[in-house]
């Protein structure tokens, strides 16, 4: 079976065709001051889903989101974590313009109302998973 170009899935996706679903990792695994209880090799993953109606507005207004947001602080992403703590691309960028980037992606995500998943595993529960579905290669990402 021939793998699917990107190309023909971005046609679809700017056709209102298909669900765009992004997923990205929060990063966030072996924090300083994590609970005891949590695993230190835990990996959490955040997706959202847009719906296929959604998709040609959503692809051709992000550019000009990213645009906007290197003009205003020279980042190339949203990344909030660094936007809330004012550092990497973020740092010296006055308060009010930060909050402002979170108002912004609240009110698009209020408007649109997109569905997000946020799931974590560890290698306990990772393993618990496989043993149960009888795959050991399930999900083999690795955490």
């Amino acid at each position: 079976m021939e793998r699917p170009k990107y190309q023909d899935h971005m046609d679809e996706l700017a056709a209102g065709q298909a669900y765009g679903i992004f997923i990205d990792d929060t990063g966030s695994p072996g924090l300083a001051d994590t609970p005891t209880n949590f695993l230190p090799k835990r990996k959490s993953w955040v997706a959202v889903i847009v719906s296929p109606h959604q998709m040609p507005e959503v692809l051709e207004q992000l550019p000009g989101a990213l645009h906007a947001l290197k003009e205003a602080t020279g980042a190339t992403e949203f990344h909030f974590t660094d936007i809330y703590e004012g550092r990497k691309e973020f740092k010296g960028v006055d308060l009010q313009v930060r909050l402002a980037l979170f108002e912004f992606m609240a009110s698009t995500c209020s408007r649109y109302q997109f569905p997000f998943i946020v799931q974590t595993f560890d290698p306990e529960t990772l393993a618990d998973i496989r043993a149960r579905s009888g795959n050991p290669d399930l999900l083999t990402y690795p955490i």
